[in-house]
């Protein structure tokens, strides 16, 4: 998400973060870390050095604190005229959290509801590697954007 100023009013640019590995996979990834595709990191620059042709010049970039949203922000800074632009990552930019969904593949376990929904049990290991390596943003609770 970056945010410029023309003159006394704002825009709001959203970008989503590059391809993942899970999503390539159509795997649940939710908060779980996992990094950028090389398509995602190609994609990714080339977006920033496009922002950069067109003359974007934003004045503070917000992101997730998810790895493959602050990288995907990390590699369009790199690509725009004014490279110390601010990146404020904040877990309420979090991307969905999808549980015990996470790390499976989606056409296993298909979940379509409305976004406030539950979603379905799955009985998981407490040892489950994948859902031991879900960051928790709780300490973080008390930041504002």
């Amino acid at each position: 998400m970056f945010i410029m100023s023309t003159g006394k009013s704002f825009k709001l640019i959203l970008v989503r973060h590059g391809i993942s590995k899970w999503n390539i996979q159509n795997i649940y990834t939710g908060w779980y870390n996992i990094g950028l595709t090389d398509t995602g990191i190609k994609k990714s620059s080339n977006l920033g050095k496009y922002l950069n042709n067109i003359g974007f010049d934003p004045k503070i970039i917000y992101t997730s604190k998810q790895k493959r949203a602050r990288h995907t922000s990390q590699l369009i800074r790199e690509r725009l005229s004014n490279k110390n632009v601010p990146i404020v990552s904040n877990w309420k930019l979090n991307e969905r959290h999808y549980g015990m969904l996470t790390g499976l593949d989606k056409n296993k376990y298909p979940f379509t509801s409305t976004y406030y929904e539950m979603p379905p049990k799955i009985k998981r290991s407490d040892n489950d590697p994948i859902l031991n390596m879900i960051p928790s943003y709780y300490a973080d609770t008390c930041l504002h954007l």
